[in-house]
């Protein structure tokens, strides 16, 4: 009856869980107790990793029910006589009552819907109670003791019985097949063979004799080795020619290998064991799979001339190429590992600029040192790669999923530690003190507990592995950052790159006409009445993932729909700004603006349904026009967005003149149009003419910096187009002023060639464009029959209804 059980002062293992002091026992039957709280090398720490893991098995019942905490109780009648237990007994009631209403009221599909608010007043509880049950995990204090002291008693059987497995393991094997850590575990358990005054030399001994049984298996030694042969090994190892004959010929083992193996069967054969706070289980450590190439270092150091930046940067980068792998590792020659862990920042730095990586924004070397490997990484800084895009969010796997991406990156890294593999995370990746790093230890999405793995984190697994976002998508259960489930992507479909930035540029499209993110939670909400126009929104959204959405109402009453803070926050690492968009001036985000001609169609496809108008004249000739809003003038979000005054308020004045301006109910506001203007330019009143003229001037000499994008973008597509000012508005209650500017696309060839490359992704705005390119298809057949489409297609009326068929009526 214990859950995840946190553990007194000890023992940190690499899963984040602590090894209690009562754990310190003598291990065999004739050590003495081990006393010294010396600190434990950082191999034994590894060590711990299957024993945590059992652990975690061990502790997956919980106290579920009032029946499951009387019987807790009768176990510990103890914890009854403290201070404070009716209170806390009072508290555990009424937690275990909830989480029992809560099992028959609600499915997990009907649960995760629900926010803390909601679950509060439907089942007559607390808010605060509710968030800190359901959102935060917490449980109450007594159940939590409980659990501990439950955790600790099968802690200690489970570490026992493993203590014995694994000597099982060790008898049964020749110890010449023992590895060096083997050994150091159980020499932990006999302090006084430590003690010894020939212990040193009889452990070099034993470290030789383990490398020359290693290098026999692997092929280096002959079964019948010469006298010449005896002698390099010898030399080799420092030791004495007999010793090697003793070792190779007459197949003796050294002395403490016999005297260990001797102890060994006896413990097994008595089977009493106990433990040691040094004698935890070991984990065999992985060699890197071939993913991660081991590279060839010697002969590029030996050109070193000293340990300086330089030496070293000049050797490393003499070993890389970009055939290598994305990531690989090499062992350092000893001589250069303390100069170059110290100077590793500068190194890479030095690397970067000889492989000429500083000037390449796309790509950059990170190095890490662990021990005497170095891990080298070409890292893809690219900020349109969608992996970049999600590095701050957090991806919740489904079931073993994140233990078994884990475990493979472990084995192809050839390391065991998840605090190694922390050190790699944040000097690898732009993993940063922002993102939950304890200093020197692991981070927080890599401890036991955690259900997720930060963005930085999976890009690394992906890059060791040689895998795509693509390649886990079915692992991945939920994307975005722990806000609860409603503010995430469930089911999240990673889009390969161009599809992401066809899909980006629509969405930016529309987002810059009807919607807006929230300044501070980011928030993305779209403003539509049409519920056709919402529903194909919705849809869009849907390509990437399942995403909650929430009906709000505006100001003045407009429906909008919000969705997930998380596009809110990859449409602004886009380009998009958060908050007032039009006060700040958007502009065209560069992936448009310097993109394929596909991601610029796509942009005008969604750029007409939502902003955008087509009419006819008398003679039959069509015309596209769509407009853009500049902000002159606003004092209520100067705390925002700093002073923007771009007119005085003697400008103001005349934009509320009786004479030029008309009063608009709806919107409260004074509207300007721009032949009025001009008329009060020409007036006989100097000062007035004059003040009329200098807004005028003002006006024109700050166009929409969105639309002046948007005219370049259509330019580069052969679409010709002219801007005009169509007013000024002044809002009585905010005192804002804006003017509003028109883009129109007029030529026949003009509007039929947007038509044929970016239809409206609207079914009747796209008919009215196609009915009329089929009617004035002789007029512009010639013209037209000159340009190449972006998608290579033929000049075809077709293609229009062809790329519409995802539009809704």
């Amino acid at each position: 009856m214990c859950s995840e059980t946190s553990y007194p002062e000890g023992y940190q293992g690499p899963h984040g869980r602590m090894l209690p002091d009562e754990f310190s026992f003598s291990m065999f039957p004739d050590a003495e107790e081990q006393t010294d709280e010396e600190e434990l090398t950082e191999e034994e720490q590894e060590s711990a990793e299957e024993f945590l893991k059992a652990l975690e098995d061990l502790t997956e019942d919980e106290i579920e029910t009032i029946e499951d905490l009387e019987r807790a109780l009768s176990e510990n009648q103890d914890i009854m006589e403290e201070e404070h237990f009716e209170e806390d007994y009072e508290q555990a009631v009424r937690y275990l009552e909830f989480m029992q209403k809560v099992k028959d009221a609600y499915t997990a599909e009907e649960l995760a819907e629900k926010n803390h608010y909601d679950l509060a007043k439907e089942l007559g509880y607390k808010s605060a109670e509710v968030s800190w049950w359901i959102t935060r995990g917490d449980k109450p204090s007594l159940i939590k003791r409980i659990e501990k002291r439950e955790g600790l008693k099968r802690a200690k059987k489970i570490l026992t019985e493993m203590q014995k497995t694994r000597l099982r393991e060790l008898a049964e094997r020749p110890p010449e097949l023992w590895s060096e850590s083997d050994f150091r575990w159980l020499l932990k358990q006999y302090p006084k063979l430590m003690k010894h005054p020939k212990y040193q030399e009889r452990y070099r001994k034993l470290l030789a004799w383990l490398e020359l049984m290693q290098r026999q298996r692997d092929g280096d030694v002959s079964e019948k080795p010469d006298r010449e042969e005896l002698k390099k090994w010898a030399s080799r190892l420092g030791v004495s020619i007999p010793s090697i004959q003793d070792w190779l010929i007459r197949k003796s083992i050294p002395f403490l290998a016999r005297l260990l193996t001797r102890r060994v069967k006896k413990a097994t054969h008595t089977g009493s064991v106990k433990i040691v706070r040094g004698g935890l289980p070991r984990v065999e450590k992985h060699e890197p799979a071939n993913r991660v190439g081991e590279l060839q270092v010697k002969e590029s150091f030996t050109t070193c001339k000293d340990s300086s930046s330089e030496e070293l940067a000049k050797a490393i980068s003499g070993i890389l190429s970009l055939q290598q792998s994305l990531v690989s590792c090499a062992d350092i020659p000893s001589k250069y590992v303390k100069d170059l862990t110290k100077k590793l920042d500068s190194v890479e730095q030095r690397v970067n600029s000889l492989l000429g990586y500083d000037r390449d924004e796309t790509l950059r070397l990170r190095l890490a040192m662990i021990k005497n490997r170095l891990y080298m990484r070409h890292q893809n800084t690219s900020p349109l790669e969608l992996r970049n895009l999600l590095g701050k969010e957090l991806f919740y796997f489904k079931g073993e999923s994140r233990l078994e991406l884990l475990d493979e990156a472990f084995r192809r890294l050839g390391i065991v530690s998840r605090k190694k593999f922390a050190v790699l995370v944040r000097r690898l990746t732009d993993f940063g003190p922002l993102d939950h790093m304890p200093a020197g230890g692991t981070n927080q999405d890599l401890q036991t507990r955690a259900r997720y793995l930060q963005g930085e984190t999976v890009d690394l697994i992906l890059d060791v592995l040689g895998k795509d976002l693509k390649d886990i998508e079915d692992s991945v259960d939920r994307l975005g950052k722990s806000y609860g489930n409603a503010w995430q992507i469930r089911n999240p479909r990673f889009l390969e790159k161009d599809q992401f930035l066809i899909w980006a540029a629509r969405v930016v499209s529309i987002i810059a006409s009807d919607g807006n993110i929230g300044y501070g939670d980011f928030k993305l909400t779209y403003w539509e009445k049409n519920e056709h126009r919402a529903k194909r929104v919705r849809n869009l959204f849907n390509e990437i993932g399942d995403t909650r959405i929430i009906l709000v109402k505006g100001e003045s009453g407009t429906q909008g729909y919000q969705y997930a803070p998380i596009l809110g926050r990859l449409l602004h690492r886009l380009g998009v700004p958060k908050g007032d968009k039009v006060l700040q001036g958007m502009t065209l985000p560069d992936f448009i603006k310097n993109g394929s001609d596909e991601i610029k169609c796509a942009y005008l496809r969604e750029l007409i349904p939502e902003e955008g108008s087509i009419t006819f004249t008398k003679e039959g000739n069509a015309k596209i026009s769509w407009g853009r809003t500049v902000i002159l003038y606003d004092e209520n979000k100067e705390h925002l967005y700093g002073k923007i005054e771009k007119i005085t308020t003697q400008h103001i004045k005349l934009i509320k003149r009786d004479d030029i301006s008309s009063y608009e109910k709806k919107r409260e506001c004074f509207r300007v149009p721009t032949g009025k203007l001009r008329d009060l330019m020409n007036t006989t009143d100097p000062e007035i003419a004059k003040l009329a003229t200098q807004l005028y001037n003002i006006v024109m000499s700050n166009p929409p910096s969105l639309m002046e994008d948007e005219k370049e973008l259509c330019a580069s597509l052969g679409i010709s187009s002219s801007r005009h000012l169509s007013y000024v508005r002044y809002y009585v209650k905010s005192g804002r002023v804006s003017s509003h500017f028109e883009t129109a696309v007029a030529s026949l060839k003009d509007v039929a060639r947007w038509s044929l490359i970016a239809p409206p992704n609207d079914r009747r705005k796209a008919k009215l464009l196609a009915d009329w390119v089929a009617k004035k298809l002789d007029d512009v057949f010639e013209e037209l029959a000159v340009f190449a489409l972006p998608s290579g297609e033929e000049v075809d009326i077709g293609v229009i209804n062809r790329k519409n068929e995802d539009c809704p009526d």
